[in-house]
């Protein structure tokens, strides 16, 4: 992506696959989106936003973030995601390594490098 990434909808990727955003600009992350499943590589900063409510009421709760797979910011990370008093009980942001979605980059690779080298009458 040549320019700014923003996600206002969850992103989901389904086991033996991958979804990788390499992205030149920033990533912004909306304060309603409860998850993300991808490779997020950023050259400029990431940031995942809050709904900016002070929820220090024991009945209101702002949802947890949660991200499988990996982020990666060659700028500033800033989590801004904050549950309030949920924050006493649980983590505002989780990450969940999804080693899956590397395996089968990497296997895609392997076979496109060797058609590569097929193709050059290497092999």
């Amino acid at each position: 992506i040549s320019g700014n990434l923003t996600v206002d909808a969850v992103t989901t990727v389904n086991t033996g696959y991958y979804t990788i955003y390499i992205v030149a600009g920033n990533l912004a992350v909306n304060s309603t989106v409860n998850s993300m499943q991808g490779i997020f590589i950023v050259q400029g900063n990431a940031t995942i936003d809050d709904d900016g409510i002070a929820n220090y009421d024991p009945l209101v709760h702002t949802d947890q973030f949660t991200l499988d797979g990996s982020l990666t910011a060659g700028g500033t990370a800033t989590l801004n995601r904050t549950m309030g008093v949920g924050n006493n009980t649980a983590a505002p942001v989780v990450i969940n390594a999804r080693p899956d979605m590397l395996k089968t980059l990497l296997d895609g690779n392997v076979v496109l490098a060797q058609k590569q080298k097929l193709w050059l009458g290497e092999l």
